[in-house]
C-alpha cells in the first residue's frame, strides 16, 4: 500500500504539468479572440492552492507556488499569477493552478505602463500578445525539457523502487535464513553444551579414578616400605644379637686367656725360684721347662696379638656398621668402652702379676718339688684346654663365615629391594609428570579451541590416552606384584613369607593333588621298572606291559584316563634319562651336574615313595679359591619329592615372569663363577649340618660319574 501511494504521489507532477500545458494552449487561443470575449470563473475568496512537492536526487528542488486572484471592478475577471523561484540556475518546480477560470497572463503586473493602454485591439496590445506568445513558447520548451527530465527521473525512480523491492525481498529471505541458521546454531550449542557437560563429567570420573589408583599405589608403596623396614630391622636385630654374642664370647675367652697367663706366670715364678735354689740338674730341667713355657708364652702372646688384631678388625667392622645403622652407635660405643676397660684390666693384671712375681718368687721356689707332679697335670690339662679352645675357635670361625654369608645374602636382597623401590618411585614420578603434562595440555587445548567439534575430538583423544595409560599402569602393577612374589620366594627361610603365598597355595592345591597323583603313579612304575631292570631285561618288558594294563584298567574315565595311560607309557619307555640312569637311594640328595659356563647347579633328589623328601632349609655354599663365600638357601614350603627328581638352581639371573617353572630355583647372585674357576668348592649343607663337597676342575664343569653311585649322596 505504501508503494502504491508513493507511485501516485510521484505521478501527480506529470499530470499537473500536462494540465498546465493544456491551460496555456487554451490561454493562447483565447488571446486571438475579440476583446469582448471574457473568461469568467467562479470567485473564490483568496483560497491558495498548494501543489504536491516532489523531491528528486539531482535537479528538482523545493518550490512553492502561490496563486492569487485579482478581480477587476468592471468585468469581475479573476487573474491568477504564478511566481516561481529557481535555485542554482535550474528549474526546480512547476505550477499547477486551480482550474476554475481561464487565466490571463499577468504582464501588466510586471509592466505598469501596459495598464494604461485603452483597448485590447490596439497595436500595442497585439505586440504585447506576440511577446506573450514568444514567452509562452519559451515556457513550453522549458516545460517539455522539464517533463523529459521528470520522465527520466521517474523511470530512474521506478528502477530504483524495483531494485529496492528486490533488495527488500532478498533481505527478508536472508533474514529468514539467518534466523533459521541462528535457531540451528542455538540447538547445536545446546547439544554441544550437553555433550561438553557429559565429557567434563567423564573427565572428572577419570580423574577421580586416577586419584583413587594413585592413592592405592601410595598405600601399596607404604606397605612395601613398611615390610622392607621390618625386614631390615629384623636383620639389624639379628646382626646385633650375633655381634653381642660374639663379643661376650670373646670377652669370656679373653678372661680365660688372662687366667691362663696368670697361671703361666705363676709357674714361671716357681720354676725360676727352684732353679736358683736347686741343684744344677734341676736348674737345667727348670731352664728347659722355662724355655718351653716361654715358647708357649710367646705362642699365647701371638694368640693375644691375633686376638687384638681380631678385636681391631671387629672395631673396624663395627665402625663400618655404625655408618649404615644409627641404632648400633650406642651399643658399639659401650662395647668399645668394655674392650678398652678389659685392655686396661689386662695391663693392670700384667703389672700386678709382675709385682706379685717379685714378692712371691722366694715362696714359689720352696714349693717347687711338691708341685712338679701338679705341674705336669696342669700342663696336660692346659693342653686339653688348648685343644678345646682351638675347637671352639674353629666353630666360632665357622659361625662367623656363616654370618658373613648371611650378611652377603641380606645385602643382595636389600640392594634388590632398593632397586625395586627406585623403579617404583621413578614410575610414580613419571606418572605424576605425565598427569601434570596432560592437565596442562588439556587446559591449553580448552583455551585454544574455538569450535566445539574440535573440543569433542580432543577430549575423546584424551580419554583414549588415559585409558591406555590406565591399562599400562595395570600391567605395570601386575608385573611389579609378580616381581615381588618372585623376590619373596628367594628370601631366607628365617623370614616369614607373605600371606599371598598361602592364598596362592590354596588356589593351586587342587592342581597339585592331580599332579601328585600322576607323579605317584609314575614313580611307582619307575620303581618297579628299576627293580625289574636289576633282575632281567626280559622281565622289564613284562613289567611294562603289566603296569600299563593295570593303569589303563584302574584309571578314571574320559580324557584323564587316556592322558595318564600315555604318561605311564612315556615314562616306562625312557630308561636313559638322568632319573633312571642311577640307582634309587631313598632320602638322599647329591650333585648331578655343576656347570659354571652356563651358570647352573643340578641336584639329584631321591625321595621316599610314602612321605617323600623336601629340600626346604637346605643350603648351597660356593667357596672361591681366594676364600670368598656366597650362600643360597632353599625357601620354605617346597613340596616333598617322591622318587628320583632332578632339581636345577640357576645362578646370576632373576626368576622369569609369566612362565611356570617346575623343580627350578633362581639364585640372583651375580659374578659367582668369575675366573679362575679351578679349585672352586661347592658345598651342599643339610638342615642337620651334614655337608657334601664338590671341587670344580679347570673347565668349570663337574658331572657325577655313572659308577659313583652313592659317593656324593648325603644319607639322611
Amino acid at each position: 500500500m505504501d508503494m502504491s501511494k508513493k507511485k501516485s504521489k510521484r505521478a501527480s507532477p506529470i499530470e499537473s504539468s500536462q494540465e498546465e500545458i493544456a491551460i496555456s494552449t487554451s490561454k493562447t487561443a483565447t488571446t486571438e479572440k475579440p476583446k469582448k470575449t471574457k473568461t469568467t470563473t467562479k470567485k473564490k475568496a483568496s483560497q491558495p492552492s498548494q501543489e504536491v512537492v516532489m523531491e528528486t536526487e539531482s535537479e528538482v528542488e523545493i518550490t512553492t507556488t502561490t496563486t492569487s486572484t485579482s478581480t477587476t471592478n468592471n468585468n469581475n475577471i479573476t487573474t491568477t499569477s504564478t511566481s516561481s523561484q529557481q535555485s542554482n540556475g535550474t528549474l526546480s518546480s512547476s505550477s499547477s493552478p486551480t482550474i476554475q477560470s481561464i487565466p490571463t497572463t499577468p504582464i501588466s503586473k510586471y509592466i505598469p505602463s501596459l495598464s494604461q493602454i485603452g483597448t485590447p485591439l490596439s497595436p500595442n496590445r497585439a505586440a504585447q500578445r506576440l511577446r506573450e506568445k514568444d514567452e509562452l513558447s519559451l515556457i513550453h520548451n522549458r516545460l517539455k525539457s522539464a517533463l523529459k527530465k521528470l520522465e527520466s527521473a521517474e523511470t530512474e525512480l521506478e528502477k530504483k523502487n524495483q531494485e529496492y523491492e528486490e533488495l527488500d525481498q532478498k533481505h527478508t529471505a536472508t533474514i529468514k535464513q539467518l534466523k533459521q541458521r541462528s535457531d540451528q546454531v542455538e540447538k547445536q550449542l545446546i547439544e554441544e553444551q550437553n555433550q561438553n557437560s557429559d565429557l567434563t563429567s567423564n573427565r572428572n570420573i577419570l580423574e577421580n579414578e586416577l586419584k583413587s589408583k594413585e592413592s592405592v599405589w601410595k598405600k601399596e608403596k607404604d606397605e612395601i616400605l613398611l615390610k622392607f623396614q621390618e625386614s631390615i630391622n629384623k636383620l639389624n636385630q639379628e646382626n646385633s644379637l650375633a655381634q653381642s654374642q660374639l663379643k661376650s664370647e670373646i670377652v669370656s675367652k679373653e678372661y680365660e686367656i688372662d687366667g691362663l697367663k696368670s697361671e703361666i706366670n705363676r709357674l714361671k715364678d716357681d720354676l725360676q725360684y727352684r732353679i736358683r735354689e736347686g741343684e744344677e740338674k734341676s736348674r737345667k730341667l727348670l731352664e728347659n721347662e722355662y724355655n718351653r713355657f716361654k715358647g708357649k708364652e710367646e705362642e699365647y702372646n701371638q694368640l693375644i696379638v691375633s686376638k687384638d688384631e681380631e678385636i681391631k678388625k671387629y672395631k673396624f667392622e663395627l665402625k663400618e656398621k655404625e655408618k649404615s645403622s644409627n641404632a648400633m652407635n650406642k651399643k658399639e660405643n659401650e662395647l668399645n668402652n668394655l674392650i678398652q676397660a678389659h685392655e686396661r684390666q689386662i695391663e693392670d693384671m700384667r703389672d700386678s702379676i709382675n709385682r706379685e712375681w717379685e714378692l712371691k718368687a722366694a715362696q714359689m721356689m720352696e714349693e717347687h718339688h711338691a708341685r712338679t707332679i701338679h705341674l705336669q697335670q696342669a700342663v696336660d690339662s692346659f693342653n686339653e684346654e688348648k685343644e678345646r679352645i682351638k675347637s671352639q675357635m674353629e666353630t666360632l670361625n665357622g659361625q662367623i663365615e656363616d654370618i658373613n654369608i648371611k650378611n652377603n645374602e641380606y645385602e643382595d636382597r636389600i640392594k634388590e629391594m632398593n632397586v625395586l623401590l627406585s623403579q617404583k618411585d621413578n614410575s610414580i614420578g613419571e606418572l605424576g609428570v605425565e598427569i601434570e603434562e596432560s592437565k596442562k595440555k588439556m587446559r591449553k587445548q580448552m583455551a585454544d579451541l574455538k569450535s566445539k567439534d574440535g573440543q569433542i575430538a580432543l577430549l575423546q583423544i584424551e580419554i583414549n590416552t588415559k585409558d591406555n595409560k590406565c591399562n599400562t599402569l595395570q600391567t605395570e602393577t601386575n608385573r611389579l606384584k609378580s616381581e615381588l612374589y618372585s623376590i619373596t620366594n628367594q628370601i631366607d627361610p628365617e623370614i616369614p613369607l607373605d600371606p599371598e603365598i598361602n592364598s596362592l597355595k590354596e588356589l593351586v592345591k587342587g592342581f597339585e593333588k592331580t599332579v601328585d597323583d600322576r607323579k605317584r603313579k609314575r614313580s611307582k612304575l619307575q620303581h618297579e621298572f628299576n627293580a625289574a631292570a636289576n633282575q632281567d631285561q626280559n622281565g622289564m618288558t613284562i613289567e611294562e606291559q603289566s603296569s600299563t594294563s593295570t593303569t589303563t584298567t584302574t584309571s578314571a574315565t574320559g580324557s584323564s584316563s587316556s592322558t595318564s595311560h600315555l604318561d605311564n607309557i612315556d615314562s616306562s619307555k625312557l630308561p636313559t634319562g638322568p632319573e633312571q640312569s642311577e640307582l634309587f637311594n631313598p632320602d638322599t640328595v647329591s650333585f648331578s651336574l655343576v656347570d659354571s659356563n652356563q651358570e647352573f647347579i643340578k641336584l639329584s633328589v631321591h625321595g621316599d615313595m610314602d612321605n617323600g623328601l623336601s629340600i626346604s632349609k637346605w643350603r648351597l655354599i660356593v667357596v672361591k679359591p681366594d676364600g670368598s663365600k656366597s650362600g643360597f638357601s632353599f625357601p620354605d614350603g617346597i613340596q616333598p619329592f617322591k622318587g628320583i627328581k632332578s632339581v636345577t638352581v640357576w645362578t646370576g639371573r632373576p626368576r622369569p615372569q609369566g612362565t611356570p617353572t617346575e623343580n627350578e630355583f633362581y639364585w640372583a647372585r651375580t659374578e659367582l663363577w668369575t675366573s679362575p674357576v679351578e679349585g672352586t668348592i661347592v658345598k651342599l649343607v643339610s638342615p642337620s649340618e651334614e655337608t657334601t663337597t664338590v671341587t670344580l676342575p679347570a673347565d668349570g664343569i663337574y658331572q657325577k660319574p655313572s659308577s659313583a653311585g652313592k659317593s656324593n649322596c648325603l644319607i639322611m
